[in-house]
């Protein structure tokens, strides 16, 4: 999937309180630059926190960095 990371927070949550994040699925976000929530990137400091950290452990998040380097 692909979008900024609110929406693949929501999405992430959703998986999670549908119960496909218990093993059976695996999530793949793209994203063309590093977040500025490199190192938590579930967290919002709100109520749903502790469940969005256990939502994003199924997702594997790819960060592509374009260097233009000549």
């Amino acid at each position: 999937m692909c979008g900024d990371e609110d929406i693949i927070r929501k999405f992430m949550l959703a998986a999670y309180d549908n119960d496909m994040t218990s093993g059976d699925y695996v999530f793949i976000s793209l994203t063309l630059l590093p977040s500025e929530r490199v190192t938590a990137p579930w967290v919002r400091h709100d109520a749903r926190d502790n469940d969005a950290m256990k939502a994003y452990q199924p997702l594997l998040e790819v960060q592509i960095i374009i260097l233009n380097v000549y």
